[in-house]
C-alpha cells in the first residue's frame, strides 16, 4: 500500500509569503507517555556537508604483490609490484570513524530540534553543539530516542531511502 505525497505547484515566490522549509514532529515514548518534540529540515544538509567533508579516510600501506594474491588473480597487477592500499582495518582509524560517526549522529539529531536552548536558569540561551548535547544526555535521552530524532529528520528532508517492493511493480 503506497502512501500518496501531496504535490503542491508553484507558480511563483512571493517575499516574505513563501515557504520551503520542511517541519515536523517527532513523538518520544518516555515512560508511560509520550513527548512530541517539533523538527526541522534547516541546517541538515550543512550537517551532511560538514560530515562528508570532515569523515576520516583510512591510512594507507605500501604492500608488494605476491603471487595468487587477489591484486594478482583479480586485478591482474604484475607479482612483486609495490601498490597502495587502504588500511581499512587500522584500529586508529575504526576508533576515529566510529566517534565520526557519532558525532555526526548527535549533530543531525540538535540540529534538527526545532526548539530554544536554555540553560537551567530558563534565560540564558544555549547556541553551543557540546553544551546541547549535554542537556540532553542530562535529560536522560537514550539511543533509541536519538535514533527517532534522526530517522525523522531524515525523512523530513528526504534522505530516507525509498524502500523497492521487490514484489510487486511499485518502485
Amino acid at each position: 500500500m503506497s502512501e500518496k505525497k501531496k504535490v503542491t505547484k508553484l507558480a511563483q515566490i512571493v517575499a516574505g509569503k513563501t515557504s520551503l522549509l520542511a517541519k515536523g514532529l517527532v513523538t518520544l515514548k518516555v515512560g508511560e507517555k509520550d513527548i512530541t518534540l517539533p523538527i526541522k529540515s534547516v541546517g541538515i544538509v550543512d550537517v551532511k556537508q560538514i560530515e562528508k567533508e570532515t569523515l576520516p579516510a583510512p591510512p594507507t600501506k605500501t604492500i608488494k604483490v605476491e603471487k595468487g594474491s587477489v591484486y594478482d588473480t583479480q586485478f591482474h597487477i604484475p607479482v612483486d609490484d609495490l601498490i597502495t592500499v587502504h588500511n581499512s582495518t587500522d584500529i586508529d582509524y575504526l576508533e576515529a570513524y566510529a566517534e565520526h560517526a557519532t558525532q555526526y549522529y548527535w549533530q543531525t539529531a540538535i540540529q534538527g530540534l526545532d526548539i530554544q536552548w536554555y540553560e537551567s536558569d530558563e534565560k540564558t540561551l544555549v547556541t553551543e553543539f557540546s553544551r546541547k548535547k549535554e542537556i540532553l544526555e542530562e535529560t536522560g535521552i537514550t539511543d533509541y530516542h536519538v535514533d527517532q530524532i534522526v530517522s525523522a529528520v531524515n525523512e523530513l528532508v528526504g534522505y530516507r531511502e525509498e524502500r523497492a517492493d521487490f514484489l510487486s511493480d511499485r518502485r
